[in-house]
């Protein structure tokens, strides 16, 4: 039968020496984990599907969690990308005159999508 390295019969130092060497290793981990984890890659997503994000929400049609899935993951466009930022900069819920930025930014994705389509 195999003991353990560390058992109730061992010395406190031996025990102290062991949390000393393994503390590191454990918060070296953990700081790695911490750094590369919760980066999301930015999404691919097109002119036309931020336009239809937008719509939906300034049309009250999207799905529970669209407006939250929009804003909360960068998208690799730069020009989409600062349309996403300033959405999620918004003031919610909208209503009436208050919806102007909002349809801007639609506005903007549009001129963005239409732009795409005649450079190709």
């Amino acid at each position: 039968m195999r003991r353990p390295i560390i058992s109730d019969e061992s010395p406190w130092s031996v025990k102290v020496l062991m949390f000393v060497l393994l503390t590191p290793v454990l918060l070296a981990f953990v700081a790695l984990k911490l750094v590369l984890i919760p980066f999301e890659r930015p999404v691919k997503r097109t002119p036309d599907e931020v336009a239809r994000y937008l719509r939906d929400f300034l049309n009250g049609t999207g799905g529970p969690w669209d407006w939250d899935d929009f804003i909360s993951i960068p998208i690799a466009d730069p020009r989409l990308e600062d349309l996403r930022r300033r959405a999620a900069n918004l003031d919610l819920p909208m209503a009436g005159a208050e919806t102007a930025p909002l349809q801007a930014l639609v506005a903007e994705a549009e001129m963005i999508a239409d732009a795409g389509v005649t450079a190709a």
